[in-house]
């Protein structure tokens, strides 16, 4: 269940377009127990079936342990290419504290699943990616979408990035940015157009 306590835009923000939106939720604890060990542990969610963590064998469900209330905040940014809002990753905005980096991540991650529908048609449950192709593969085709959709971006949020302060510096501090996409980044956003 879910209480709404507030849906805000966050307005100490540099960047606009970005909102916050609070909530508590109820959040459960199950058991399992091990066939194999017998260890008991607790997991969050319920499934059928789970893995023991200490012989990786498979444990069952037994029961539900605690219900407890969680307060969560889901923040949400708008997305200057498709102008729709879209919820940023929790993951993403833990790791990166400057917003402009932040901002750039969560794009990234938008742009690939949602402007891309080629990569969600080959690496999603069920597909040709998902049951054929190692995990390798999959973490090198992500470097390549990931470069070409930090491109992308630029190219189509390129008088928003401008207005908005973003430097090439901030493309940076992405994990994996190739010389091609910094050089593009150096060329339109500090006029610049040797790489060093």
């Amino acid at each position: 269940m879910k209480t709404i306590i507030e849906d805000q835009t966050i307005t100490a923000n540099v960047i606009p377009g970005i909102y916050k939106k609070e909530w508590v939720q109820d959040e459960m604890n199950y058991k399992y127990t091990c066939k194999k060990c017998g260890q008991s542990f607790n997991e969050n969610h319920k499934r059928c079936l789970a893995v023991c963590p200490l012989c990786n064998d498979v444990a069952f469900f037994e029961e539900l342990v605690s219900l407890q209330e969680k307060q969560k905040t889901i923040i949400y940014q708008h997305c200057p290419i498709c102008g729709k809002k879209f919820e940023t990753s929790e993951y993403l905005n833990n790791v990166f504290k400057d917003e402009h980096v932040r901002w750039l991540a969560n794009m990234v991650t938008h742009y690939r699943h949602e402007h891309l529908k080629s990569w969600d048609k080959t690496w999603s449950r069920g597909s040709y990616g998902w049951n054929q192709l190692s995990e390798w593969t999959y973490d090198q085709e992500k470097l390549k979408v990931n470069e070409r959709a930090k491109r992308q971006i630029l190219r189509k949020c390129k008088d928003f990035m401008i207005k908005n302060g973003f430097t090439v510096e901030h493309v940076m501090k992405l994990k994996n940015t190739d010389s091609k996409t910094i050089e593009l980044y150096k060329k339109i956003l500090d006029n610049k157009f040797d790489v060093a």
